[in-house]
């Protein structure tokens, strides 16, 4: 099975990438050091969450990460059969704990690949 990435809807890193831009061009015009700091870090986060996923799911494991591109939690199982989508989330069928969940800032693209691989294993 071929990784599927649940990816952030393209309007949330579009909002902080315009939202440093603008705090760049008006701390450039005020001249406040701490705006300028502000408006990159902005910019910087709009370009990570627009390039990088907020979750992996593969054929054993599922990856949570950050927006620099690094695991920050692995859940495992053995096969997608093991896994059931329930309101907007992944569990376990063994015990049914929540894994992962879709999120408002999901694009539902990515999330309708990953209910289609889920119910079709």
């Amino acid at each position: 099975m071929a990784p599927i990435s649940m990816r952030y809807n393209l309007a949330f890193p579009a909002l902080l990438f315009v939202a440093g831009l603008f705090m760049l061009g008006v701390g450039l015009l005020v001249g406040e050091l701490t705006q300028l700091v502000l408006g990159c870090m902005n910019v910087l986060l709009g370009f990570l969450f627009a390039t990088q996923p907020m979750w992996v799911l593969t054929g054993t494991e599922i990856q949570v990460r950050n927006a620099l591109g690094m695991t920050l939690k692995r859940h495992g199982y053995s096969s997608l059969a093991e896994l059931e989508v329930r309101g907007g989330s992944l569990h376990r069928k063994s015990d049914g704990s929540k894994l992962v969940g879709k999120s408002f800032v999901g694009r539902q693209a990515d999330w309708d690949a990953v209910v289609a691989a889920v119910s079709g294993a």
